[in-house]
């Protein structure tokens, strides 16, 4: 089960996953990559290229003692206390750990570059039902989102959400 300190920064408010999200980091066939879990899943989820894929094999990431994760907004640059979740299999820059804000919803994410980031759509809704169903996997951009940074406890910086 997570635990209050580990990095619960997303947050659904309608779908499969509503609730709390956190960011968490996955093991597959592919090394060490990000990802998302809820409450109610006893498995996370991670991208690999435009694939959604679902792993039991993952770890809630967790700031050392003395320390929190905050969102900072992004902007033209990563920030310096940026939470690196990997690096580029072709250009071996960094991966950044983000939460895309999507339409209300808060859902860990990725960025690896460019003018967007990327989230997993697992779970839609049926146009015209209002229910779930599971054709979503896939990876979507977004274009409005915040980097995760880990920062020294009672740290102010006003470029950083507040608690």
């Amino acid at each position: 089960d997570p635990k209050i300190t580990d990095l619960m920064l997303g947050n659904e408010k309608w779908g499969y996953a509503k609730g709390p999200l956190w960011c968490v980091m996955t093991r597959s066939t592919h090394g060490w990559l990000p990802g998302l879990a809820s409450r109610k899943w006893e498995n996370a989820w991670y991208t690999y290229g435009p694939k959604v894929c679902k792993t039991t094999d993952f770890h809630y990431i967790r700031p050392d003692d003395g320390y929190e994760a905050k969102l900072k907004a992004a902007d033209s640059s990563p920030p310096k206390h940026g939470v690196v979740v990997g690096q580029g299999k072709h250009d071996n820059q960094p991966i950044y750990s983000v939460v895309c804000h999507v339409d209300g919803d808060d859902i860990p994410g990725l960025y690896s570059g460019g003018d967007a980031a990327y989230y997993q759509v697992v779970y839609q809704f049926q146009p015209g039902s209002g229910s779930l169903y599971p054709g979503g996997n896939s990876t979507m951009e977004a274009k409005n989102f915040s980097y995760v940074v880990v920062v020294e406890k009672d740290y102010k910086d006003k470029h950083c959400s507040e608690d």
